[in-house]
């Protein structure tokens, strides 16, 4: 069983958040070949360019705690993000 497989659940429509994100052309880009210290580099770089996108969720999900709204995020993205392994292509 491949790890697709293992981590698949069942997720949430999230259909109420949709309006809170800018829509983007979800196009692929090939970043090409690395290791774990060139992938962390890289999601560094992306959140930096990209965290305007979430602006407004961001505001949804902020607490009243740092704890709460850690949870909150937490929340949010298990039930509405489901993991897919990046395939050898």
């Amino acid at each position: 069983m491949d790890i697709d497989n293992l981590l698949q659940r069942n997720i949430l429509g999230g259909q109420e958040y949709e309006p809170l994100f800018p829509r983007v052309s979800c196009d692929k880009t090939k970043l090409g070949n690395g290791n774990t210290f060139d992938t962390v580099r890289m999601i560094k770089e992306m959140v930096v360019k990209y965290n305007h996108q979430t602006k407004e969720v961001a505001k949804v999900l902020q607490k009243s705690s740092l704890k709460e709204t850690c949870d909150k995020i937490y929340w949010f993205l298990y039930n509405h993000i489901q993991y897919k392994a990046d395939g050898l292509e």
